[in-house]
């Protein structure tokens, strides 16, 4: 339903063929370090949480006198849903960090399940422990949105030089961030440059051509080897009125419209 107003055919060829086309190889083993990794780094309360929740369940086994005959059958089935949700991740291509949330609905409430089975102060303090050594952890994680640094020389001149460009003027780059930080727009297509739209062929040196002509985009901002490799880029753009009028080390070159309307 959600894809219908953009037809059917389009959602599926952004959203799932281009991505087929540009996958690299990648194995099984390969993707599960992946996901091991990034629940590491993203994830560690939780993860913490689940082998505390193992722990306690497999310490307290047998011990309870409540009936545990549906809370096994819950456990199993959520253990079963775990399971493939791992199984898809090992064979997914091409698999990305934010899919491993994917992980995180079945093992919280398996957490839930683990802690229900649990009681007692030792546990309730071991908890305790664990949200001290997590919470930290991840505040660290977090801290370059929480306190962002200070942009460097390169990013706060590129910055400077979009600022001055006429008002509304949109900029074309393979860092949309950067355009975003400045306070200007991108062409609504643009606004993913990845790698994998250009080794797809979806973006290419004319395409970018094609659309820094379309007022009212004024300015190409290369500032990665995404752009940076394009060989040909530099010469379609000097042919359609563009130059390059600062360069900031690197790859990073700014060329802006001589005429420019808006």
């Amino acid at each position: 339903a959600v894809a219908l107003p953009w037809g059917l055919g389009n959602v599926w060829d952004q959203a799932f063929e281009y991505h087929l086309e540009a996958a690299g190889s990648r194995t099984p083993f390969p993707n599960l370090r992946k996901v091991m990794s990034t629940l590491g780094d993203r994830d560690l309360p939780l993860v913490l949480a689940a082998a505390l929740g193992l722990v306690g369940a497999w310490s307290n086994r047998g011990r309870t006198g409540r009936s545990t005959g549906a809370t096994s059958s819950g456990a199993g089935l959520l253990v079963t849903w775990l399971a493939a949700t791992i199984v898809v991740l090992a064979l997914e291509h091409p698999l990305w960090r934010n899919h491993v949330a994917h992980l995180v609905p079945a093992t919280a409430l398996l957490v839930g399940v683990a802690f229900d089975r649990t009681a007692g102060p030792v546990f309730r303090r071991a908890v305790v422990a664990v949200a001290l050594v997590a919470v930290p952890y991840h505040v660290v994680h977090l801290s370059d949105l929480l306190w962002p640094a200070s942009p460097g020389p390169a990013l706060a001149a590129a910055r400077g030089d979009l600022k001055a460009l006429p008002p509304g003027a949109q900029v074309i780059s393979d860092d949309p961030g950067v355009v975003w930080r400045s306070g200007r727009r991108t062409p609504d297509d643009l606004v993913d440059t990845s790698i994998l739209r250009i080794e797809s062929r979806r973006l290419t040196p004319p395409s970018l051509r094609s659309a820094a002509i379309i007022s009212p985009v004024c300015a190409v901002l290369v500032w990665s080897h995404r752009f940076g490799d394009m060989a040909t880029l530099p010469a379609l753009l000097e042919d359609r009125g563009y130059r390059a009028t600062a360069r900031y080390g690197g790859p990073k070159v700014l060329y802006v419209r001589d005429t420019c309307t808006l």
